[in-house]
C-alpha cells in the first residue's frame, strides 16, 4: 500500500472507480465468454495477492477479450439477433 501514500487523497475515488470498473468488466467478459481459467485468475489475484490496481484486468480487456476492437462487430450481431424474422405469408 505504499502506492497510496504517494498520491493525493483527492485521487482515491478515481483510482477506486478504475479498479472496480476494470475488475467488474474483466470478470463479466471472462464469464460471458466461458473462459474459466481467466475468470479464476482474475478473481484470485486480487483475493490472494492483493490489488493489481486494475492493470491485470486492463491487460485482459485490451489484449485477451479485445473488447475495444470488436465493439462494432458485437453491436451489429446483437442488433441482428434482436430483430425477429417474420414468416412469409402466401397469398391464395
Amino acid at each position: 500500500m505504499q502506492f497510496f501514500n504517494q498520491i493525493p487523497s483527492q485521487l482515491y475515488p478515481v483510482i477506486f472507480t478504475w479498479i472496480i470498473a476494470t475488475k467488474g468488466l474483466s470478470l463479466w467478459f471472462a464469464a460471458r465468454r466461458n473462459q474459466k481459467i481467466w475468470f479464476i485468475v482474475l478473481f484470485l489475484i486480487n483475493t490472494v495477492i492483493g490489488s493489481t490496481y486494475g492493470l491485470l484486468e486492463a491487460f485482459y480487456l485490451i489484449f485477451i477479450a479485445k473488447i475495444f476492437n470488436k465493439q462494432k462487430e458485437d453491436t451489429q450481431k446483437i442488433s441482428q439477433a434482436e430483430t425477429p424474422q417474420l414468416p412469409k405469408l402466401r397469398r391464395k
